[in-house]
């Protein structure tokens, strides 16, 4: 089922592609490395909007939320309009 093989895919991602601090982009030879960019953020957090409208558990909400701050804080987001984007 699509929400199961999601889960799966979404488990990966923070145990193997998130070391913490940061989203990585590149998984090869059991090691993930390269900063992820604010598209990787962005589709992440909607994939898990997703979810949450499919079935909704809190975990997956909770990642999506610190994953959205997380993009904030390494300063992919802009803060104010005159800012601009950062790829």
């Amino acid at each position: 089922d699509w929400l199961e093989s999601a889960r799966r895919a979404v488990r990966f991602l923070a145990e193997r592609m998130f070391d913490g601090t940061r989203l990585l982009a590149t998984f090869k030879d059991e090691r993930a490395q390269l900063n992820a960019y604010l598209d990787d953020y962005a589709f992440l957090v909607l994939a898990l909007l997703e979810m949450a409208q499919a079935d909704f558990r809190g975990d997956e909400l909770e990642f999506a939320r610190m994953m959205t701050l997380r993009a904030l804080y390494l300063g992919h987001i802009p803060k104010s309009k005159s800012e601009s984007y950062s790829f």
